[in-house]
């Protein structure tokens, strides 16, 4: 799973995404694998999760806990992200 995002203030979504969300994203299976910044707009990231099961991260990018998380990570800021799923991962020799 991808999800691109711009946030209005990074180490306040970090903070958030760091602690609060991290149980909600192991009960839906998902554990993150990298996380990047921009380098000319590092209020723009890219995560990189395993999904352990498609149809339970599907339900948590639309689920109200993320909408949630959300509103108190970027402080009623607007939310511009950009979810796309992958249902195969290739190794790169």
């Amino acid at each position: 799973m991808f999800v691109k995002q711009s946030v209005p203030d990074y180490q306040r979504w970090r903070s958030v995404f760091d602690s609060a969300m991290a149980p909600v994203r192991e009960r839906y299976g998902l554990t993150v694998t990298g996380i990047f910044r921009r380098v000319d707009d590092p209020n723009t990231i890219l995560l990189v999760l395993d999904v352990a099961d498609l149809e339970r991260a599907k339900e948590f990018a639309q689920s109200v806990v993320l909408d949630q998380g959300r509103a108190e990570a970027l402080a009623g800021g607007r939310v511009d992200a950009d979810v796309w799923f992958s249902d195969d991962r290739m190794t790169v020799a």
